[in-house]
């Protein structure tokens, strides 16, 4: 193996390594009106921000006084979520937020087993919640730590797990927010990576996570998901 290629496959073990220590942004609040679970991989836990200035932690700051669980874990690929739902305080949420799929890209986890596992996790998380919302992240071959010798393929890896997710979104009835279509998201990480993603060059810095938030913001509200 090129020693470039070696390089950084240590750098990307080191930062796993780090990643997994951080914790998640939470707002507990049993009693209150508004009640959102989190589940999923890093994009949800927040890495590469600090906690109120994540995804979670910008709802937070949004509706101050809903209750905000959030279980997921850096890491995690779509069969490791199913799990999380064990740590959940309730039985019942007003909302559900998914964000999966980006490890199963670059772990080349196979497509026929990532349905598998999100027609099993759709399907038990509807039990939870009357409105379950599941999105992957943006492009993957944008990310800067990546080796460039295998952004292509997990280009195209990508886009054919967004496309799984976005048949089975719809025969679920679950709400799909697709981020690696949306280029008003994805072309500032490509053009000043610098600034939107994280010291990592993996994960989104606190900016970059804004994009992501008001995207969904945007699209919930508009979906009468939130008030």
């Amino acid at each position: 193996m090129a020693p470039e290629f070696l390089k950084k496959v240590k750098e990307l073990q080191s930062y796993r390594l780090d990643a997994k220590r951080v914790l998640p942004f939470q707002q507990i609040n049993k009693n209150a009106k508004l009640s959102i679970l989190f589940l999923g991989d890093s994009l949800q836990v927040g890495v590469g921000a600090v906690p109120k200035k994540t995804i979670a932690g910008l709802f937070g700051k949004l509706y101050p006084a809903s209750h905000i669980e959030n279980h997921a874990v850096t890491g995690a690929r779509t069969k490791d979520v199913l799990s999380q739902l064990d740590r959940a305080l309730k039985e019942r949420y007003d909302l559900i937020l998914i964000s999966v799929g980006g490890n199963d890209v670059i772990r080349f986890t196979r497509k026929s087993h990532v349905e598998k596992e999100l027609k099993k996790l759709i399907d038990t998380v509807k039990k939870r919640s009357k409105k379950v919302v599941l999105s992957m992240c943006g492009r993957i071959d944008y990310v800067p730590q990546l080796p460039a010798s295998l952004k292509k393929h997990y280009k195209v890896r990508q886009n054919e797990l967004n496309e799984l997710f976005i048949k089975i979104a719809k025969e679920k009835s679950v709400l799909f927010i697709d981020l690696l279509n949306d280029e008003l998201i994805n072309i500032p990480f490509r053009d000043s990576p610098e600034i939107y993603f994280g010291k990592d060059g993996f994960h989104p810095a606190a900016k970059g996570y804004v994009f992501s938030f008001k995207k969904f913001k945007s699209v919930l509200k508009k979906e009468e998901y939130l008030p």
